[in-house]
């Protein structure tokens, strides 16, 4: 069992890293779409910007309360080290946050006037992405397992969040076409976003491969115990297993063919079926190294909870985004979007 102090800690942490990262990943593809001259895009990029700007305050919320008591991140068990000194910690997390968030509401309000002026803040926004989500995932998910060191996981991090953003945008996309009597989105985007998908499902298993396949050969304990926990033991082997199912067996398998990669309703269920693995994928990330090591013999309670209040309090941040689409859907694609890359 996971103590309760930890158990709480746990699932904001989980869901923090989880909706930071496919959000901040929706708005990045949307950037790259944007700068890349990619014409069909038109529309996304505001959907995006719209989703990552509206989770800002959450985000911040939530980092504030991970990072609130220093005691439950454990740092203190770790050799003492300038990198691991709390006020330390605690800045580079919230400057890199802000700066992302600044940066994101900076090109949305220039995009409106000037998509050409658009340009010149497209690499620091990419610097601070690839910062505050390879921070995020060093400190708040990594060091959470001391010893180890990967130097593949944030790169592994950072390919699974624009994966998830990619499924995040192609789920409400098909969605507006499937439920909704006025769709902004084209059937050319949806065909576009769901060979994105294909291409990034195979993005996010080169990664997820080159980590183990690293830690695998040069066999230090410190690095395929953290691996061997959640691969093989019963606690975690299980929901290891339907992550990677979810993640990528299914929507490669299924991507692979141009019927099923054009249907609507098809590449709604492979979407969901992405950021569902996802969330198992960020889980399995944070919850075992929290759990009593002697404890991890089967599935517990305290994972169940976990996983239940999750659920709940993802419906409750998505109940809340679909009001707002519903207020502004017409502000948000009313406007005319110029697709301008680099010539």
């Amino acid at each position: 069992m996971i103590p309760l102090e930890r158990l709480t800690w746990g699932i904001v942490l989980t869901n923090f890293i989880y909706l930071l990262g496919i959000t901040q990943g929706a708005m990045a593809i949307a950037v790259i779409l944007r700068t890349s001259s990619a014409r069909w895009s038109g529309g996304i990029f505001r959907l995006a910007s719209t989703l990552a700007l509206a989770f800002a305050p959450v985000a911040l919320a939530m980092l504030l309360f991970v990072l609130g008591d220093k005691s439950a991140i454990g740092f203190s068990r770790e050799a003492a080290h300038p990198w691991n000194d709390y006020p330390y910690l605690f800045a580079r997390q919230l400057l890199s946050l802000l700066a992302f968030y600044l940066l994101a509401l900076a090109i949305l309000a220039m995009s409106g006037r000037n998509a050409r002026s658009v340009l010149g803040l497209t690499p620091l926004f990419f610097v601070s992405f690839v910062v505050n989500e390879s921070l995020v995932a060093w400190d708040l998910a990594m060091m959470l397992n001391h010893g180890f060191a990967d130097s593949i996981y944030a790169p592994f991090f950072i390919a699974g969040s624009i994966y998830g953003g990619t499924a995040l945008l192609a789920f409400i996309m098909t969605a507006f076409k499937r439920y909704s009597d006025e769709s902004p989105f084209t059937v050319e985007q949806i065909k576009n976003v769901g060979r994105l998908l294909l291409a990034f499902s195979l993005v996010w298993a080169y990664f997820w491969w080159s980590q183990f396949l690293t830690i695998w050969y040069a066999n230090m304990p410190e690095e395929t115990g953290v691996l061997y926990e959640r691969i093989f033991s019963p606690a975690y082997g299980g929901l290891f297993y339907l992550s990677m199912a979810l993640i990528w067996v299914l929507p490669f398998s299924a991507l692979l063919f141009k019927k099923i990669r054009e249907s609507t309703k098809a590449l709604f269920a492979i979407s969901g079926c992405v950021l569902g693995g996802l969330w198992l994928d960020r889980y399995l990330m944070v919850m075992p190294s929290l759990a009593e090591k002697e404890a991890t013999h089967a599935f517990s309670l305290s994972d169940a909870v976990a996983i239940l209040i999750s659920i709940a309090l993802l419906s409750a941040v998505g109940l809340a985004l679909s009001q707002l689409f519903a207020r502004r859907k017409s502000t948000i694609f009313s406007a005319s979007e110029e697709v301008v890359g680099w010539r």
